[in-house]
């Protein structure tokens, strides 16, 4: 019998999903609903006896960017990364699946404990891509990553959206696994990542009916990392001295005094920085930003309001330099290049920076030439 074309169509569809699931089926061996999707994944302990938490999607609920029972968090125990993972499949009764794992959050006493082995096996494995950001955590990365936020939704998706959509700002330092794995591998070898604490709000609630408090998340201090491990911790002010020296920044404000004694705010438009060696151990750092005055110009009792003056460049200049030095001596004390001004000499100066690079940094004079423009 001759099917109608109208009729047609309900047999091939059904044809073409199992089609679909079974070469779906050849191609992983996994079904979908047995995988354990990992969105993001926290590290804690010390070599040896390393916890593995990991916040996974739950397929069968959607697994939709928001909070609720759409994600489960899973914990595991491990002498190694690889077998940490193993018993995550195992205890979760799932096949983990780290390719759209965009988190990977660190402990600070497992930072100090030393995590070179778990980076390296990060680095040299495919678990997850190279985009992943690195994120520290004041005490435990796993009890973090189970908070419960005011804004509802699941601590990985919401770190991703800070982290992205605040990435040029001064004060807050993304890092991506990618650009670790990079300055990993400088002469210097610090490294660096932002550290998110959770702050508790009495009066926010996941919804107006809950009893329960929840926490929103803070990213304005920055920890700093040497090949072995924790190093120090930089506080707002100087961290924002390393987002002048060490890369773009588009957005953000800059306080300043107006002449009246009010603060005022400029709005940062643009801003780029630059690193010259100009002798063996004398770097300048030159910082450019373009700015404009956060309330629009006008009028007011016969003064022009609005408009940055020449008081307040000066002003927004002396603190950018102050936070660049700032955060420059902190680390130095505790000999960490994270400018990466050792890396910046030897490729204009070669072999003799290499060879006494353990007194490079003690030695170095850093300039730092700020020039604010105004729109």
């Amino acid at each position: 019998m001759k099917l109608k074309p109208s009729a047609r169509k309900w047999v091939i569809i059904p044809l073409l999903f199992i089609l679909f699931a079974v070469l779906g089926n050849l191609s992983s061996g996994i079904n979908l609903l047995d995988r354990a999707i990992v969105v993001g994944v926290a590290f804690d302990g010390k070599p040896g006896d390393l916890t593995m938490t990991a916040q996974i999607v739950v397929p069968q609920n959607g697994g939709t960017a928001s909070g609720g029972d759409k994600f489960a968090v899973f914990q595991s125990k491990g002498a190694t990364v690889a077998e940490a993972v193993e018993n995550l499949s195992l205890g979760s009764g799932l096949r983990a699946s780290f390719a759209h794992t965009d988190v990977i959050l660190f402990g600070v006493d497992f930072l100090k404990a030393g995590p070179g082995d778990v980076l390296e096996y990060i680095f040299k494995s495919d678990l997850v891509r190279d985009t992943a950001l690195l994120v520290a955590a004041p005490t435990d990365a796993g009890e973090l990553l189970k908070t419960k936020l005011t804004v509802g939704e699941a601590v990985s998706y919401h770190l991703i959206e800070m982290l992205q959509s605040n990435r040029d700002e001064a004060g807050q330092n993304p890092m991506t696994l990618q650009r670790y794995y990079f300055d990993w591998f400088t002469l210097g070898g610090a490294c660096y990542m932002p550290l998110v604490t959770a702050i508790e709000e009495k009066d926010g609630s996941i919804t107006p009916d809950s009893a329960d408090d929840a926490y929103r998340l803070e990213l304005t201090d920055t920890v700093v990392l040497s090949r072995e491990g924790y190093a120090l911790r930089l506080g707002a002010e100087e961290s924002k001295g390393l987002s002048y020296a060490t890369k773009r920044i588009n957005s953000g404000t800059i306080p300043y005094e107006k002449e009246d004694g009010t603060r005022g705010d400029a709005i940062i438009l643009d801003m780029h920085s630059d690193f010259r060696a100009k002798g063996e151990r004398s770097v300048t750092l030159d910082v450019t930003v373009m700015c404009r005055p956060a309330e629009k110009p006008h009028s007011e009792g016969g003064k022009q309001v609005g408009v940055l003056g020449e008081d307040a460049v000066a002003q927004i200049a002396r603190a950018i330099e102050e936070q660049v030095i700032a955060c420059f001596e902190a680390c130095r004390a505790e000999d960490c290049d994270v400018f990466g001004l050792s890396e910046a000499l030897y490729r204009r100066y070669g072999t003799p920076i290499r060879r006494d690079i353990d007194d490079v940094l003690r030695e170095i004079e850093l300039t730092v030439d700020v020039h604010v423009f105004t729109k």
